[in-house]
């Protein structure tokens, strides 16, 4: 259950950025029933295996960026922000967590962008709406609670990576 306004926020965004519209072309004159629109229907239904076939490409991908994100992230944050003096066993824990967050986003975003695999969408395209989908899967992500978040945030993460670029 989504708890807080920053994830409802996330959720909204992941939602917005997998759900594109695409608009239909009818070609004036035609009847209904056409053989045109049997070709349609076959044509649709490779395009539904073929998307299938590419959301998991892009998963994987997505998969192979996060890793190498994550640990960057974790390197950076733990070495770049500041430690609080907190008594614990391992003051920069909380800094390296969110290292692995940011860095593993980052790195599904990149990877999931990478294949173009017949895309009509530009790298450049394809690397902001993943990296929007990447962001929006790891905010939705946090609002798990407890031990959960340990596999959600990568789970969504990759994602909505890999789902945010339907429409390319």
């Amino acid at each position: 259950m989504i708890r807080s306004r920053a994830g409802v926020t996330a959720f909204l965004l992941l939602v917005a950025v997998s759900t594109r519209g695409e608009a239909q072309y009818v070609q004036q004159g035609l009847a209904p029933h056409t053989h045109r629109e049997e070709s349609t229907r076959l044509e649709s239904s490779q395009a539904e295996s073929a998307s299938a076939g590419t959301i998991g490409v892009r998963m994987f991908t997505a998969l192979l960026g996060w890793a190498p994100g994550a640990y960057a992230g974790a390197l950076i944050a733990y070495n770049a922000f500041p430690r609080h003096p907190c008594g614990c066993d391992d003051p920069g824990l909380d800094q390296t967590l969110r290292g692995i967050v940011i860095g593993g986003a980052a790195g599904a975003g990149l990877g999931a962008a990478l294949p173009g695999l017949e895309s009509h969408c530009s790298f450049l395209q394809r690397l902001g709406l993943s990296a929007l989908g990447s962001a929006a899967g790891s905010g939705l992500a946090m609002t798990v609670r407890g031990g959960g978040r340990l596999i959600a945030v990568p789970l969504f993460s990759i994602s909505g990576a890999a789902l945010a670029e339907l429409g390319c």
